[in-house]
C-alpha cells in the first residue's frame, strides 16, 4: 500500500510524463540518482515532496510543497528555465486535478556531479486531510487536492 504523499508524488509525475508540453523530457520520482556522476543528454525532471504544513485550524487542511528539480545539460535545448517556462504551463494552462496555488523557482547553478545545469521549482497545492475513523488520535488515511479543473 502506498502512502498518500508517494501516490502524490507519483500521480504528479504520470501527469507530467502525458504532457504535451514537457514532450521529450525524463520525468522521474525523485532526484534521479543514476545520473551521479554521468552527464546526462536528455533534459529531465525529477519530482519530490518538499514540504507539509497543516493548517492549525480545524477541517484536515495542507498545504503540500511538490519540488521539482530540473537538470539540464549545458548545451541543451531547453534550457533549465525555458524548461521551468513549460512546467509552469503544465501546472497552470493545461486540464489537471492539482490546483496549483503557486509556483516558482531558484537560479540555475551548474552541478559538477551530475554535470548538468540544475534548477529548483518548487508549486504549492491545497489540500485535505481525510481522518482516519479506525485510528485514536490524529490519524489521516488519504489526501484530497482542492482544485478547480482549468
Amino acid at each position: 500500500m502506498t502512502d498518500p504523499l508517494t501516490g502524490l508524488r507519483a500521480e504528479m509525475a504520470a501527469y507530467l510524463r502525458e504532457s504535451p508540453l514537457l514532450e521529450g523530457i525524463a520525468i522521474r520520482e525523485e532526484f534521479p540518482g543514476g545520473y551521479k556522476g554521468v552527464p546526462t543528454r536528455q533534459a529531465c525532471v525529477a519530482v519530490g515532496i518538499s514540504g507539509v504544513e497543516r493548517a492549525a485550524t480545524p477541517g484536515g487542511r495542507v498545504k503540500l510543497t511538490l519540488r521539482f528539480d530540473i537538470l539540464c545539460p549545458p548545451d541543451g535545448n531547453p534550457g533549465c528555465h525555458g524548461l521551468f517556462d513549460r512546467l509552469c504551463g503544465a501546472l497552470f494552462f493545461q486540464k489537471n486535478a492539482f490546483g496549483t496555488v503557486e509556483i516558482h523557482c531558484g537560479d540555475a547553478a551548474f552541478d559538477r556531479e551530475t554535470g548538468c545545469l540544475v534548477l529548483t521549482a518548487e508549486a504549492v497545492l491545497a489540500g485535505l486531510l481525510l481522518p482516519n475513523e479506525d485510528a485514536e488520535g490524529e490519524g489521516f488515511t488519504d489526501i484530497i487536492i482542492k482544485a478547480k479543473e482549468v
